[in-house]
């Protein structure tokens, strides 16, 4: 490293002074060249500290991202010698170094768990990774901060948000600056989260909007350092005895999400690429004719969306105005939908055409952001039509994007202009919105609040969501968006999808790692456009790309071209409406997953290092996941439909056959179009429905899998002020008792692995029970019909 950069920087040098209040202890240190530091380290139940470096009498912009109120302060017990300060709570202790400033975190068993390093150096002396401290521009303000901390020995981490790479961050360098990655084949991403999990023991959050660097043993193979692009550094580190502990913890720290309503777990349809296919020509009466079709062809959805093309093919958008050439009576139309059953979803940007009425308006009252000498921060940002692409040639400087302003989030009265240009949408049946973009944030931009895009724009993404999950929030308890960009803390506003990938089988599968590494980042519900967005796919691509898309938590088919099943041919259509049909099928487990998340912080989409912690082989395979805990799926990446296959250890059931499978191996398998390897974990439950044209309010009819002995807990959400499903199966060696709540429904039961029919069953609704037990198959089915809730008990011989 240069030595001018050594000259510009200033490490944590001796601790001057100690005091300590409740708990916080608050540090006055020395800094090596230029100012003195202030460091203060707050503890909270759970093993939970904050960790905060700051020049010393300096005050800066503060956002904090995380909720103080859902964590426990606790008062550590403090003791000091010659040579160290120790702090000690029940999960944790720290040891600060007196004579020069290093702090090191144990657990409660005296395991250390993380430690700053600050001899990082290489044989002639020069440092390989800069300890802890500031950096400065010729002697001046701070320019940015960093912690280095030493990096433990065969240790992974996850998170940083969704990254199109290996899930592993060790070894990479990672920036935490949103953009627009076009694509999945970039370092570039629309959502990052500036939190990483460790299976060392711990997650670290950084409570900054500002960029941050996150270097794990890229720079040195001795050590792992943040670094923030702000004059201090605001940490949470997380101590957890395992990953899902610590991402629990992490939702505690910054929300946990809150679960979507059941309909948005049906399909969502795009026209979009029909729409551009036809020449752009369609209206209102052939949006209706496309739902028709699809209804009339029995494939399921639930959803419609929109794309610009609402707002019209030649005027400035975003203004929130339907074209009243192509929707003349938009209200009829959302209620011709409506009938249908089918919901809307609409396109928006935060963005607006210069010249736009809503532009001219913006500008006016200080809505937009500006640049430094006041005026509108006019970029070419704002989507333009084909059509207008085709025919004008002046102002713009890319085909794509006309030159326009951006809506300010920091000033309140631009929040409630921002609302008010969706409640008439809202007032007239649209169901939600599709908030695309809000990655672009330019950094020289100036904001209402006295801020900068150096400041702004990481958290822009968050508060243009909140602006439009707020105002949908004063007409459903339960709202929903479409939103593709976020940061810390946007899992409070599901669901997100993966962008704009390419249509091809190398974009699946780093778009897959993407959906797996936001997981892992504190964010449950994630998706991606079914068939790729950019092009049109091979018939196999499509298929594979529906394939794994029909089983994420939520679903979308939307793209450049045309997307639905019968524009590939008909093996193909035959494949993916038999995922259509598939998901609507397993809409219980799906929602009951869904339910375990928002409660647990956990992905739905869970990698297998998070689920098999302690099991190497799940560490090397980054494409395949689960759905919830219980149903493993092996992606097909290729035309051919050849795929490697890994269970972890456990016994598995596949899916589709029921064959039982011992874990712990690999094997390659070569699969039909149709066919996808799907596993069971033993000791789960599945719930499933008779899968219908839309999603229902109640669903009439459960089947209830129970794949061999396990004891579990189950609970499926229900609507319309019903009481929750709850299932809980107790197995005790050959006994099993069964307790299921409920509403009035049908029941069909199927216990897997019994080895001899039953003997001895007890239910408290017999009247209404029957049992066939096929020895075969070792499958033993109750049937309880028009039942509220019962209790079963049956031993196995």
């Amino acid at each position: 490293m240069p030595s001018k950069l050594y000259e510009q920087f200033s490490a944590l040098g001796a601790i001057k002074s100690f005091s300590h209040e409740n708990n916080i202890l608050l540090f006055k240190v020395v800094g090596t060249s230029y100012s003195d530091a202030e460091i203060s380290v707050s503890f909270y139940a759970g093993g939970i500290l904050r960790y905060r470096v700051e020049e010393e009498g300096r005050t800066r912009f503060r956002f904090d991202l995380f909720h103080e109120n859902n964590i426990t302060a606790v008062t550590p017990k403090i003791l000091k010698d010659e040579n160290f300060i120790y702090a000690e709570t029940e999960d944790i202790k720290v040891i600060f170094q007196k004579s020069s400033w290093k702090m090191e975190m144990y657990n409660k068993n005296g395991s250390i768990l993380l430690g700053e390093f600050s001899e990082d150096k290489n044989a002639r002396g020069d440092f390989n990774s800069l300890p802890s401290g500031f950096a400065y521009n010729n002697g001046a303000i701070p320019v940015s901060a960093r912690i280095n901390f030493e990096l433990p020995v065969n240790k992974s981490f996850f998170g940083l948000g969704e990254r199109f790479s290996e899930l592993n961050r060790r070894n990479e360098k990672t920036r935490i600056w949103n953009d627009n990655a076009y694509g999945s084949g970039n370092k570039k991403s629309h959502k990052n989260i500036p939190f990483i999990l460790s299976n060392a023991g711990y997650g670290i959050f950084l409570n900054e909007t500002s960029p941050s660097i996150w270097d794990v043993g890229s720079t040195s193979n001795f050590s792992f350092s943040i670094e923030t692009d702000a004059p201090g550094i605001d940490l949470f580190i997380l101590i957890g005895s395992n990953m899902k502990e610590i991402l629990k913890k992490y939702s505690l720290l910054t929300t946990y999400a809150p679960l979507p309503p059941r309909w948005s777990f049906g399909l969502w349809v795009s026209p979009f690429g029909n729409y551009l296919e036809e020449g752009g020509t369609w209206q209102q009466n052939e949006f209706l004719d496309f739902a028709r079709t699809l209804r009339e062809k029995k494939m399921p959805f639930d959803v419609m969306h929109l794309d610009p093309f609402w707002m019209g093919k030649t005027k400035k958008i975003c203004d929130f105005v339907w074209d009243d050439t192509d929707f003349p009576d938009p209200a009829e139309f959302i209620q011709a939908l409506r009938k249908m059953d089918i919901g809307l979803c609409l396109w928006e940007h935060p963005y607006i055409e210069k010249g736009a009425a809503l532009y001219n308006e913006g500008k006016e009252k200080g809505y937009l952001l500006k640049r430094s000498d006041g005026s509108v921060y006019d970029y070419n940002i704002v989507i333009i039509s084909a059509e207008r692409r085709l025919k004008e040639t002046t102002e713009y400087k890319e085909d794509f994007y006309a030159l326009g302003g951006v809506v300010d989030f920091s000033n309140p009265d631009a929040v409630e202009w921002y609302k008010a240009q969706h409640r008439p949408l809202i007032e007239m049946g649209t169901a939600t919105f599709k908030t695309d973009f809000g990655e672009v944030i330019p950094y020289d931009a100036h904001f209402h609040n006295g801020q900068t895009g150096r400041e702004m724009h990481n958290i822009y993404s968050y508060l243009y969501n909140r602006t439009v999950w707020d105002v949908q929030s004063e007409y459903d308890d339960r709202p929903v968006l479409w939103g593709r960009s976020g940061y810390a803390g946007s899992q409070a506003f599901p669901v997100q999808w993966s962008g704009d990938p390419l249509s091809n089988f190398r974009s699946l599968g780093t778009t897959i790692k993407s959906g797996i590494s936001y997981g892992l980042s504190g964010v449950p519900f994630w998706t991606f456009d079914l068939g790729g967005f950019k092009g049109s796919p091979e018939p196999e691509a499509y298929v594979r790309w529906s394939q794994i898309g029909l089983l994420v938590s939520h679903s979308r088919f939307h793209g450049t071209a045309k997307r639905m099943p019968w524009d590939f041919g008909p093996e193909a259509e035959k494949a993916v409406m038999k995922f259509i049909y598939l998901r609507y099928s397993l809409l219980p487990y799906l929602y009951a997953s869904s339910w375990e998340s928002v409660n647990s912080g956990l992905p739905v989409l869970r990698a297998l290092s998070l689920e098999f912690e302690d099991d190497p082989g799940s560490y090397q395979v980054e494409t395949e996941f689960l759905i919830g805990d219980s149903i493993l799926v092996v992606p097909v990446l290729n035309a051919e439909g050849k795929t490697e296959v890994y269970l972890p250890p456990s016994d598995w059931y596949d899916f589709f056959s029921g064959k039982e499978i011992n874990g712990s191996r690999f094997w390659d398998e070569e699969c039909s179009l149709d066919e996808l390897p799907i596993f069971v974990r033993k000791g789960s439950v599945i719930s499933s429905t008779v899968p219908e044209q839309h999603v229902l309010d109640f669903w009439p009819e459960l089947t209830i899998d129970f794949y061999g002995h396990g004891n579990k807990n189950v609970v499926i959400p229900e609507e319309g002020g019903r009481k929750n499903t709850s299932i809980e199966s107790v197995w005790n060696a050959s006994s099993m008792r069964l307790s299921i709540i409920s509403e009035k429904r049908n029941f069909v039961l199927r216990f897997h692995s019994v080895e001899n029919r039953p003997v001895e069953v007890v239910c408290s609704q017999e009247a209404r029970l029957s049992m066939e037990y096929n020895s075969e198959k070792r499958i033993v089915v109750f049937t309880i019909v028009d039942s509220e809730s019962f209790d079963l008990q049956f031993k196995e011989v």
